[in-house]
């Protein structure tokens, strides 16, 4: 599983989807996470559209999308290309964020997170770290 992080400190999810300037990519599932890359958004053109399909482009092989905020016609695209949009609280830290969702990896995820790992699995791809 991959979830990306929009940030500018590499410590918080503290970027704005429709602003974020680069991800970092983590890679793992219930046996934990590590940081697999970070990506940078290659802008597309002014129109807000192509800021979102810049960023949809960046985090297109990720399963969830970790930031401070985001729009509804981001949230929907991203969405609909198979990708769950989280909302971080304000000061929360990435590595708190994924010790919490490895953990509820591990014990009873949640039916839409189930979906992810059981549509990850079928890919060919490990849940593992």
């Amino acid at each position: 599983m991959k979830v990306a992080f929009a940030t500018d400190d590499f410590v918080h999810p503290n970027q704005h989807f429709g602003w974020a300037k680069l991800f970092q990519v983590y890679r793992g599932g219930p046996g934990g996470f590590h940081l697999w890359e970070t990506r940078v958004v290659a802008e597309g053109g002014a129109a807000e559209s192509d800021k979102i399909a810049a960023r949809l482009a960046a985090v297109a092989d990720c399963h969830l999308v970790c930031m401070a905020a985001i729009g509804g016609m981001a949230a929907a695209r991203l969405v609909r290309s198979g990708i769950h949009p989280l909302a971080a609280r304000e000061g929360e830290e990435i590595q708190v964020i994924l010790e919490h969702l490895s953990r509820t990896l591990e014990n009873n995820p949640p039916p839409w997170l189930r979906k992810i790992l059981l549509r990850e699995t079928a890919e060919g791809g490990d849940a593992r770290p």
